[in-house]
């Protein structure tokens, strides 16, 4: 029986590592258009800027400050009440942002390099502490510390980020997982030491 079991596991690992190979096979057939998605124009934020945002329970901005509506080129009328997923850029991850809800649904504060769009849809990258708000006032979900990630952190992180969301469209989200979780164990050892390295 247990020797059955232990067969199953092993046959199933080999189906999923067969899978995410397969699956990375595609990448030599996307087309001009897709190529183009995801090599659009980057701007590099001042490292100054300091971006402090609060979300409510529904994921809507209920608070941005001057820095926030600079990077993102609106004002602040603009952007209010306006679902933060707004600014998030179309190519970024989900499998980074549910590991993000995941944490802030434990209370735990969350880390993560994300990837945004201003308003004349140019890409910035920005370095972001998420911290739950335990007290449950005013409605509000976690607060967001952002500042801009550096030309070397995006040069490290964004061909990890492209793999990932091409493999969520073109295959699923349990293959982006899967080969995220892959890489982590392989290279990293674990999420904390991936963003260690990216934010050398």
């Amino acid at each position: 029986m247990i020797s059955n079991i232990a067969t199953k596991k092993a046959e199933n690992q080999i189906v999923t590592k067969n899978k995410v190979l397969k699956s990375l096979e595609l990448f030599s057939f996307l087309t001009d258009y897709e190529s183009a998605l995801l090599n659009s124009k980057t701007t590099y934020l001042s490292p100054s800027l300091q971006l402090n945002s609060r979300i409510t329970t529904k994921g809507k901005i209920k608070f941005c400050n001057t820095d926030f509506c600079k990077a993102i080129n609106v004002n602040s009328k603009e952007i209010q009440n306006k679902k933060i997923t707004s600014t998030f850029h179309p190519e970024m991850p989900k499998v980074i942002l549910n590991y993000v809800k995941e944490n802030l649904l434990e209370n735990k504060d969350a880390l993560a390099i994300v990837k945004h769009i201003d308003s004349n849809g140019e890409t910035i990258w920005l370095n972001s502490h998420f911290s739950p708000n335990t007290s449950n006032k005013l409605n509000i979900a976690c607060s967001i510390k952002s500042n801009a990630s550096s030309k070397i952190s995006v040069e490290k992180i964004e061909k990890i980020y492209n793999t990932i969301f091409l493999l969520e469209n073109h295959v699923s989200y349990d293959i982006a997982n899967k080969y995220f979780e892959g890489l982590l164990e392989m290279e990293y050892g674990n999420y904390e030491g991936f963003l260690i390295d990216a934010f050398q």
